[in-house]
């Protein structure tokens, strides 16, 4: 699987004359010359060529519409005189001739992508049309700039450029082609809206506003087209039902699956929903969609569930792997008497990521993997399963970044062999899922996965030893050790033989958050850091040193992070705000979108920096346990019962637990919550008390004890042993949503291990609760 496509014999003749000559160019004497009616692909190409010569050489380049007397002309879009043959889709071509002009063109398409809904930015647009467009004049710009000037893009935004200084260039006359072997290649941005951003109740100093935002947007965009990830054919997938209920569920309920108790209703899954796969109305109903733009890919990607049909014609057919293979299949069979070359798709995942026991795959089918990460032997036992029963053609839509849990870990060898593992069974394309643009953590996966698309048959120790290359001569052998520290410390010996892999799926990030402290030790990231700590910065040139001392900040990030997540109940509120300042003071200084980090870490508020911001008053925070013991008390008899007087044995004997950081409404999120309570919640206004056992550590004797709570629809009275130590009246409109403390000072019984702690909740409408965090707080 060659990624070079070279030119022919009979030009490289022609270089072989000119063997070991090069050329001078000094940018005052040159120029970029444009096509008179140039697309916009040629004008970004040139834009792009412009703006990274000046960053080498420190001069800008013209660019023109007409060739005058410059010594050197860099020709956009323009073949070369010697070369005749004709562009591949998506092919990039460039030359560099003896007469001392360059020649840089390729196979263009522009599709310009109407994304009014997501975006009013026109330079998101721009990038985002330029993600579905073939940019082969472009790839040519970047391919030339990568192997003749040697510049890398390791990360989005200007600092992410590595390139050496050059006041004159001096080029090699030769030349090259390039078209990947992948006919897409994609890595998702993972940038959420503001919307997403506003529900994460950010400290405030990393609120980001729609102009903040539609930047990432544009540098991640420019980043990804520089690593020429792109697609240069039209395979269509993704959850490909998700409106069928809506569309025909009344009028066709027989489309849909029958589940167990032989009712066909997905209603209730809303677009989880599966369809019946054996169905001859829902095959007709498919291609007949289809074939109204006769697209080149049909979209047969079942909805993301694991509730197939049961009816008996479906479970004929065995494995949900025969019951998709038969609707393609049938569908695909119809559609080539129309198309002979369309092909179809669907996904290998879950428990259909087995290949089909019974039916043979069509030879148009493609199949994309939603890959188990880290478990290559049962992957490659997969892929061996459907390549048995026929398949021709796969590709990969892992979601490799959900491993990010913001903190370098050292997984880059392994996304690289889970690619090349892929690429053993016919991978013609990638979209990775999803960039957590954390670059402080995975920058160096992400590039070298990148990189891996643009030159597959590279081994994973040259694409790495380019990565370290880029921070300088003096600093590459401390960065490589650096990052291999990281790699056999904590990737290799501690999450890899602490990973139960026959029952992970694809989300690593969901085992190692909540046992981050088994896994990675504040140690760690000191011993790293102290192999950076010889470099002699002064034999560094200034991007070089730039780049180097972020990485050292990095570092320093890290082990501040891995101190706040192991602090000791005593010390956790000062290690938490110390983080914090650490993070408003480097803000722009780390490659970090802080969003995306925040909502990894609220998973389990690994390191405490929410309540840091919002409790800077208090020196010492512990947040309390999310379940809490829980009681409706529908007729309004607790307070005449004196359920607040109760010892806790006595309450947790008697009363269930469920969650505080839902409403009592959503108490069915949290697992071995009795479905008597869950139904009885589902719509409940009224009244119910909460109760959970405090322990309150004696240091904290003399000092002012709060129970902080982060939110109380609607009003509470709080009764610490036994008694009445505060209340939460609803006043304001969003009192609500309000967090508030009580001082529960007189009322703690130091004699006592454990403090009992009551709440009694009133709700009139909407949901109803504690429904956020509730921590034990003092100053």
């Amino acid at each position: 699987m060659k990624i070079y496509i070279f030119f022919s014999v009979a030009f490289f003749s022609v270089f072989s004359l000119f063997a070991g000559k090069s050329i001078t160019v000094d940018p005052a004497e040159s120029a970029i010359i444009l096509p008179v009616k140039a697309d916009n692909i040629k004008k970004y190409a040139a834009e792009e060529l412009q703006y990274h010569l000046k960053l080498v050489t420190g001069k800008t380049v013209p660019v023109k519409t007409k060739a005058g007397a410059e010594k050197t002309r860099f020709y956009i879009g323009k073949a070369a005189p010697s070369d005749k043959k004709k562009l591949l889709t998506e092919e990039a071509r460039w030359q560099i001739t003896p007469e001392g002009h360059i020649y840089l063109y390729g196979e263009d398409k522009f599709v310009n992508v109407n994304l009014k809904n997501k975006s009013k930015d026109p330079k998101v647009n721009f990038y985002n049309s330029f993600s579905r467009s073939r940019t082969g004049t472009l790839y040519a710009v970047y391919d030339f700039l990568n192997n003749v000037l040697k510049i890398r893009h390791l990360e989005p935004g200007e600092k992410g450029i590595a390139y050496k200084k050059q006041a004159v260039l001096t080029l090699p006359v030769t030349g090259n082609s390039w078209r990947s072997s992948l006919e897409f290649r994609i890595m998702r941005p993972g940038i959420m809206s503001l919307y997403q951003i506003r529900k994460l109740d950010l400290p405030k100093e990393f609120l980001v506003t729609n102009e903040e935002l539609a930047k990432w947007q544009e540098e991640v965009g420019k980043w990804s087209k520089r690593q020429r990830l792109g697609a240069r054919s039209g395979i269509h997938y993704g959850h490909a039902f998700t409106k069928w209920w809506k569309y025909y569920g009344k009028k066709f309920p027989q489309y849909f699956a029958m589940d167990k108790a032989g009712v066909r209703n997905p209603a209730t899954l809303g677009e989880r929903g599966q369809l019946c796969m054996t169905n001859a109305e829902v095959i007709e109903r498919i291609y007949n969609n289809w074939k109204v733009r006769k697209s080149d890919c049909i979209n047969l990607c079942p909805n993301d569930s694991t509730l197939f049909c049961l009816c008996p014609d479906c479970r004929k057919l065995g494995s949900k792997s025969d019951m998709m293979i038969y609707q393609m299949n049938a569908v695909l069979e119809k559609a080539t008497r129309d198309r002979k070359d369309v092909r179809a798709s669907t996904y290998a995942y879950l428990d259909y990521i087995h290949g089909p026991e019974k039916i043979k795959v069509h030879p148009n089918a493609v199949i994309g993997f939603v890959s188990i990460f880290l478990n290559l032997r049962k992957m490659e036992q997969y892929y061996k399963e459907w390549k048995d029963m026929g398949t021709k053609a796969i590709f990969l839509r892992p979601n490799t970044f959900w491993v990010d849990v913001g903190l370098p870990l050292g997984y880059e060898k392994e996304v690289y062999k889970e690619f090349q593992l892929g690429r053993k069974y016919n991978v013609i394309g990638t979209d990775v899922s999803s960039f957590t643009n954390v670059w402080a953590s995975s920058g160096i996966v992400t590039y070298i996965l990148a990189r891996s698309y643009i030159e597959p048959e590279r081994s994973f120790e040259s694409l790495e030893e380019e990565y370290y290359s880029s921070f300088g001569e003096a600093a590459k052998d401390s960065v490589k050790k650096y990052f291999r520290y990281i790699r056999k410390n904590i990737w290799e010996k501690r999450v890899m033989n602490n990973v139960p892999l026959e029952k992970m799926y694809d989300n690593l990030s969901y085992y190692i958050v909540p046992r981050i402290k088994d896994i990675i030790t504040e140690k760690d990231y000191i011993e790293a850091g102290k192999l950076l700590a010889k470099v002699d910065v002064k034999k560094l040139s200034p991007s070089e040193r730039s780049r180097f001392e972020a990485l050292k900040l990095e570092n320093e990030h890290a082990r501040l992070t891995v101190k706040a997540i192991h602090a000791k109940r005593n010390d956790k509120m000062k290690v938490n705000q110390a983080l914090l300042q650490f993070r408003v003071k480097h803000k722009n200084d780390l490659n970090i979108l802080w969003p995306n980090l925040f909502r990894i870490e609220k998973q389990c508020d690994l390191t405490g920096m929410k309540a840091a911001a919002e409790m800077k008053e208090y020196s010492y925070a512990e947040s309390l346990p999310r379940m809490w013991y829980f009681e409706p008390d529908q007729k309004d008899v607790g307070v005449k019962e004196k359920y607040y007087s109760l010892p806790l044995k006595v309450l947790s004997a008697m009363w269930a637990k469920i969650p505080i950081t839902s409403g009592w409404e959503g108490a069915s999120v949290a697992q071995g919550v009795p479905q008597k309570l869950v139904d009885i919640l589902k719509n409940y206004d009224g009244i119910g008390w909460y109760a959970i056992g405090v322990r309150v550590d004696k240091s904290l004797k003399g000092k002012e004890i709060f129970l902080r709570f982060g939110a109380v629809d609607e009003t509470c009275i709080v009764y610490v042993n036994g008694k009445k130590a505060g209340e939460h009246p609803y006043i304001k409109p969003n009192g609500w949503k309000m967090p508030f403390a009580i001082n529960i000072t007189e009322f703690i019984d130091w004699k006592k291990s454990v403090q009992t702690v009551v709440v009694r909740v009133e709700d009139k409408q909407g949901q109803g609760g504690i429904w956020k965090e509730v921590y034990l707080t003092a100053k």
